[in-house]
């Protein structure tokens, strides 16, 4: 992780995603942020693209069940970030 991303405040729905995300060695589905830091999965949703757009956040590649039937992308740090 570069010292840029550790040293960054901790204040939008964004920065606590890139947390979250941090934090799980095997990746979080924006269902499970949504769960765990009690917040609209619309919020997520828009707070995981700022990530993605910025190079922090990407598809580790697999999926999960969402818990409404489907399968959720699983999201990691991006290697590099």
């Amino acid at each position: 992780m570069s010292r840029a991303l550790a040293n960054r405040p901790m204040d939008t729905h964004a920065d606590r995603v890139l947390e979250a995300i941090l934090y799980a060695p095997d990746g979080m589905t924006d269902f499970e942020l949504s769960s765990k830091l009690h917040i609209l999965l619309s919020s997520i949703n828009a707070a995981r693209n700022t990530l993605m757009a910025k190079g922090l956040v990407e598809w580790r590649g697999d999926r999960r069940p969402s818990g409404r039937g489907g399968m959720a992308k699983v999201w990691q740090i991006a290697a590099g970030a």
